[in-house]
């Protein structure tokens, strides 16, 4: 018996705050306030049955995507490395960023993909981060591309600088 094909993803854009992005209709969109003031932008949705989320976020712990994904990259276990790729520069939207994608530990065994995306912004780095499961990993990549070459960085004006 064969099974039938996956029917055909409807894609929406979010616009709102400081990112504009396609994404899947049936996603949802949350934004996460931190006690610091911060935001989040999160997309969560089911892919294969399994949850995947994408963080869309200012990131304030490094000053370059190539240091951010760097550092992040570092962490990687050695016995992990094959699953794991390494920093490569990536088109984002209209512009370039870095990339790496590991293995995320819990003690000795491996489970979900940790796939990261940092983008240098005239406002600041952005990380874009999807956490997804093995089995459904190359679909949800999928759809992390696509939010890839779609985003827009939306600037804040003199006024919201201040």
């Amino acid at each position: 018996m064969t099974e039938k094909p996956a029917p055909p993803i409807k894609w929406t854009r979010h616009q709102g705050g400081e990112f504009a992005f396609d994404h899947p209709q049936a996603g949802r969109i949350v934004e996460i306030v931190h006690p610091d003031g911060s935001r989040v932008v999160r997309l969560v949705g089911l892919v294969g049955g399994q949850p995947v989320q994408v963080d869309i976020e200012r990131w304030r712990h490094a000053t370059s995507a190539r240091e951010a994904c760097q550092a992040i990259y570092a962490c990687v276990e050695e016995a992990h490395r094959r699953e794991s790729l390494a920093p490569a520069q990536v088109r984002v939207g209209s512009g370039e960023g870095w990339r790496c994608i590991r293995r995320l530990m819990d003690g000795a065994s491996a489970h979900d993909y940790s796939d990261t995306t940092f983008v240098e912004t005239r406002a600041g780095l952005v990380r874009i981060n999807m956490i997804a499961p093995p089995r459904v990993y190359p679909q949800a990549r999928m759809i992390l591309e696509a939010l890839l070459r779609s985003i827009e960085f939306v600037e804040p004006g003199p006024a919201s600088r201040a």
